[in-house]
């Protein structure tokens, strides 16, 4: 039986004592409560942050009846931030200090009684990393924007700041705190693998851990569709091994390229049933040698894959705030871009069981880094490495039976940041990352294990993150200070991490700003500017291919542009070349608060230009057009596992709408690949002229659509647009183009809507249909295009 501990009473000398239910924390609870004003508003974050540094005691009560006092009972805590002791009537029953690590204890029977009283200290964590000892300096953040202290704390990097984040590292109790009342124990994990056989059977073999204290059975039920297909019953052991077979598996695919394939496992004992969803999938790695370096080559169910996705940081700063429901919405988001991966970034935590439930029913595979980032951290501390290799032991089991999980990462940027201080940090490095954590990857799960994202996978520290090498993380764009089309100079088998900056929707920086902070470097947005320079790259971004505007609308229209084209160059060039890379993912899905950040879904999940850019550089089946010297060249790629028959319809047009060129011919397209399929000169002589793809397949459906100009905006002048937008009906409306019209951003004044497209450009003539998630009048409809700047 388990008792569930929620109520709790936080004190502190300056705030009294408060009531507050689990999750919560001291931000939480102080904003429930109105006792602080939202600390994402205005300039509140460091004001905020002076709470966080004083200690705080929660208190609770539970009650046990005397059959449960003559059990075992153990105490579990889980995600706790960060630093604390923990007593129950009086003992101290733990010392805290990784709020990835889940604590499991059991509780001395002369301590418990049927009315009982738990107290959890807390210290604040900026006193307990500016306390820690370092004495062989190993600890070293190499982020200038966040605490350079934060390492030497298990708690979620990203809380103490980083480029995009606040520093507001808070105090209290995300996850469970209970009593297991127990005479049979409890299931510490489970694990299963399995192997195809040459008839068509798969051999699945499953392994249970259970902390045992009484005499059980435990049995297996394998079930598919509410069907029970295998079972097996044995007594129960600390450790029990089963064998089951499965005629005819169903596989589980990635998004797009077949069905989310779940079986049902249930695990039952005396006691208790444990139910879980598990799937099966074949997987194989191509990292063979190139000239150059390694492949990346992913195949799943012999599938030649091309990832294509998200960075993911965590959902929020104040972390009660997030719910599965946001998950779930964010998770969804993600998914109808015709994204098949999210990469979980290595400084923040390790993502609830929820999330990976969602990802295997989506599709949506996970490159799961573990929580560690841009950093270096003392191996050679053994209370440190105790924890951390418990930490990355339980998580490892913990998330090893999803089908969606496609690789675990040592580190995000650690080998990086430590090339060339390798002699100060480089043993410690090797010790944790290529020994400890290997180790236990290698123990506890078959999936990949790679030591750090970006590497070249074979010479630590030596041409590290090289563009022409392995997995590579390419900021020439997002922080220095070239345009996007400095992309073309690189193709790495894998690209996990690039990105470009732009401003929140307007109407999320017009709720925790306030109208009178809409401005250019107004107090309010330099708060929410993490990284020095921002404005300054942005200017020229924008200048890039258009005339700056500094109306806090235009502006906010340009920036969200610049970095969907951006995103869209980027994944195009790698797609054209899909023979030699393997996968764009893109920095980044969304924001942990209203900042200015390169998400493509900003805090209140509006979403940016480059939100819709994705979902159409990221279909399946995509046309591209490319410019070089004067040189046109049109590509198709075929993401699917089958081959295509396509139309491919050329038209060279002016903005008024005449065909000066017009070509149809038939593309047969292999699975999985992308080819040039006609290259011709240039035929653009005129500012007026501009280059129209349209793929359809044999039934006449539109696949895919692309533009091309041989001018930038900025030298282009273009025709006044006035759209005919009609209302058909509740949340639907009808746009139409009376001349070539380019990237119209529609939007309502007020209120963030959800378009079902948006950032899209329409030829003379022609017309969408859009629809909306909230029903809003034809009056309120606005929109900005390239034409009208």
């Amino acid at each position: 039986m388990k008792i569930c501990i929620n109520n709790w009473v936080i004190s502190q000398s300056d705030i009294g004592e408060i009531n507050a239910t689990v999750p919560c924390t001291v931000l939480s609870t102080l904003v429930d409560k109105k006792t602080i004003f939202h600390p994402h508003k205005n300039a509140e974050e460091e004001i905020r942050k002076d709470y966080l540094k004083k200690d705080y005691v929660f208190t609770s009560h539970f009650e046990l009846n005397r059959e449960q006092l003559n059990n075992l009972n153990y105490l579990t805590i889980d995600r706790i931030l960060t630093v604390a002791e923990v007593f129950i009537n009086g003992e101290k029953i733990c010392f805290l200090n990784n709020f990835h690590l889940k604590k499991i204890i059991l509780i001395d029977k002369k301590i418990l009684r049927e009315k009982n009283e738990i107290v959890i200290k807390f210290q604040s964590p900026y006193t307990y990393i500016e306390n820690y000892p370092n004495p062989r300096g190993m600890f070293k953040l190499f982020m200038d924007e966040c605490d350079p202290n934060a390492p030497k704390l298990r708690q979620p990097a990203y809380t103490f700041g980083w480029d995009w984040a606040p520093n507001l590292a808070d105090i209290g109790i995300i996850g469970e705190v209970s009593i297991t009342s127990t005479k049979e124990g409890y299931l510490d994990s489970f694990r299963y693998e399995y192997d195809f056989c040459n008839n068509g059977e798969m051999k699945v073999n499953i392994s249970t851990d259970f902390i045992k204290l009484g005499d059980s059975l435990i049995s297996i039920y394998l079930s598919y569709e509410n069907k029970v297909i295998a079972q097996e019953t044995q007594q129960l052991k600390d450790h029990n091994e089963f064998s089951l077979l499965i005629k005819n598996p169903k596989l589980w695919y990635p998004r797009g390229l077949g069905e989310q394939a779940l079986y049902t496992l249930n695990i039952k004992t005396n006691e208790n049933t444990y139910s879980y969803k598990i799937g099966f999938k074949k997987i194989r790695f191509d990292f063979k040698r190139t000239n150059k370096g390694r492949n990346f080559g992913i195949y799943i169910n012999d599938i030649n894959m091309f990832l294509k996705g998200f960075d993911m940081v965590p959902e929020d700063s104040i972390l009660p705030w997030v719910t599965e429901e946001r998950t779930n919405k964010i998770l969804n988001l993600c998914a109808n871009t015709n994204a098949n991966v999210i990469r979980q970034w290595g400084g923040g935590y390790y993502p609830s069981d929820y999330f990976y439930q969602r990802c295997d029913e989506l599709g949506l595979l996970v490159w799961q880094d573990l929580m560690f980032s841009v950093a270096s951290y003392d191996g050679f501390d053994d209370d440190f490495m105790k924890i951390t290799k418990e930490e990355v032991t339980q998580q490892i089991k913990r998330i090893r039976n999803h089908p969606s999980l496609l690789l675990i990462c040592g580190n995000n940027e650690n080998e990086t940041a430590i090339c060339g201080k390798q002699e100060t940090y480089g043993e410690s490095y090797k010790k944790m990352f290529l020994e400890e954590f290997a180790n236990i990857a290698k123990n506890e799960t078959n999936t990949l294990y790679l030591h750090s994202s970006p590497t070249n996978l074979d010479n630590i520290f030596i041409r590290t993150n090289d563009p022409d090498t392995f997995d590579v993380h390419y900021w020439n764009v997002g922080n220095g200070n070239s345009t996007y089309d400095d992309y073309d100079s690189i193709l790495p088998p894998m690209l996990s991490e690039f990105g470009l900056w732009s401003m929140q929707n307007y109407q999320t920086n017009k709720q925790y700003l306030g109208e009178k902070e809409l401005y250019l470097y107004s107090n309010g947005l330099k708060t929410r500017n993490k990284r020095e320079g921002n404005f300054e790259r942005t200017k020229i971004n924008i200048e890039f291919q258009n005339r700056f505007n500094d109306d806090f609308r235009t502006y906010t229209y340009l920036t969200q542009l610049f970095q969907a084209r951006g995103l869209k160059y980027c994944i195009e060039h790698l797609r054209n070349n899909q023979s030699i890379c393997h996968g764009g993912i893109f920095w980044q899905l969304n924001d942990c608060w209203p900042g200015i950040s390169c998400s493509v879904i900003d805090y209140n999940y509006g979403l940016k230009g480059a939100y819709y850019y994705a979902k159409r550089v990221f279909n399946d089946e995509l046309v591209t057009i490319s410019h070089k010297d004067g040189v046109i060249r049109l590509h198709v790629s075929n993401l699917l596992n089958k081959n295509k028959d396509y139309k491919l319809i050329y038209k060279l047009l002016t903005f008024e709408g005449k065909i000066k060129d017009e070509i149809m011919f038939d593309v047969e397209s292999e699975k999985e690949s992308s080819q040039s399929v006609i290259v011709f000169d240039s035929p653009l002589k005129n500012e007026d002229e501009f280059l129209f793809v349209e793929l359809r397949n044999n039934d006449g459906k539109i696949i895919s659509q692309n533009y091309f100009q041989a001018k930038l905006d900025k030298d282009i002048n273009y025709p006044k647009s006035n759209l005919d937008i009609k209302k058909l009906g509740p949340n639907t409306f009808s746009v139409k183009a009376d001349a070539f019209t380019k990237d119209i951003c529609l939007y309502k004044e007020d209120e963030e809507i959800d378009f079902s497209d948006n950032f899209f450009t329409l030829k003379r003539g022609d017309e969408v249909i859009i629809t909306t998630d909230k029903d809003l009048e034809l009056k309120d409809l606005k929109y900005h295009c390239v034409n009208n700047l």
